[in-house]
């Protein structure tokens, strides 16, 4: 029988969270709240059985746990920036703003893994790892935020 795990915001504040694992839901097209008091959420990831997101205007990476709780992982992270996981189980973070890509290091500190300010010296702002542990990268080639005009951008393959 399909089971489902699902984390959810009660009533009772912004930060909370409750993780339901129960009969499947019933009805169909009725989204459930996953996480509310993001500022800007971005990046939803399923990862080691805990769901992931970032908050960009905090600089916070967060992972609800199996009882709901919310972990803020990295801290002090600067718009834009997004992450994921490369075969070992290592979080890589596009440090948009730096113009790098992060790796976790030992004990789980954020540590400079590549530059891309060679490639592209706009922000950086989006991620994804394949089967095979090949990470793509992307810059959109122009500062968004600063109105700058509109430039071809950039996806890299690290």
């Amino acid at each position: 029988m399909f089971r489902r795990a699902v984390a959810y915001a009660p009533k009772a504040g912004p930060s909370a969270a409750v993780v339901h694992t129960g009969e499947p839901r019933r009805k169909v097209n009725t989204p459930d709240v996953l996480a509310t008091g993001l500022i800007l959420g971005e990046s939803p990831r399923w990862h080691d059985g805990a769901f992931w997101v970032s908050d960009w205007v905090a600089g916070h990476i967060l992972r609800f746990g199996a009882d709901g709780a919310r972990h803020v992982v990295h801290e002090g992270l600067g718009m834009p920036f997004s992450f994921d996981w490369d075969r070992s189980g290592r979080m890589l973070v596009i440090a948009g703003e730096r113009k790098a890509l992060l790796r976790e290091g030992p004990g789980g500190r954020l540590e400079p893994f590549v530059d891309l300010s060679d490639i592209c010296d706009k922000p950086w702002n989006e991620i994804v790892v394949d089967g095979r542990g090949n990470a793509y990268l992307n810059s959109i080639g122009f500062d968004m935020m600063a109105g700058e005009e509109r430039e071809p951008g950039v996806i890299a393959l690290v």
